[in-house]
């Protein structure tokens, strides 16, 4: 069996964590000096999509909907299994295809502006 042992108090106090004043210390350098073998790249926004249009969200809504529209379909009416399926595919591939294309040419459609660098800010 084991014993648990516990020293006796002896009067002294135990150590207790202290919160740092996070004052920086006279080796610690407040600025970040770049040595001059590092370059520096300015950094330009990035170009925001503009959001999609009306058409392109109706499309994507649709695309969505394709399979539970195919199998309410097989339930609910005298379709069945294998022409719901097929359709679902098809209608899937073809909604998702044109998606992608209104996509693509919104990506198309943005303007990247060369940005020259201007005056340093510092």
């Amino acid at each position: 069996m084991d014993q648990v042992t516990v020293n006796p108090p002896t009067g002294e106090q135990e150590p207790r964590w202290q919160q740092p004043d996070f004052q920086p210390t006279q080796s610690e350098p407040q600025f970040f000096t770049p040595s001059p073998n590092q370059a520096m790249v300015p950094s330009y926004p990035a170009p925001v999509l503009p959001p999609p249009g009306t058409f392109e969200t109706v499309v994507g809504t649709l695309a969505r909907l394709v399979w539970p529209v195919a199998i309410l379909l097989y339930f609910f009416t005298p379709v069945t299994f294998w022409p719901a399926l097929v359709g679902a595919i098809i209608a899937g591939t073809v909604l998702g295809a044109v998606k992608k294309n209104l996509k693509q040419q919104r990506r198309a459609s943005v303007r990247y502006v060369q940005q020259t660098p201007g005056s340093d800010q510092r």
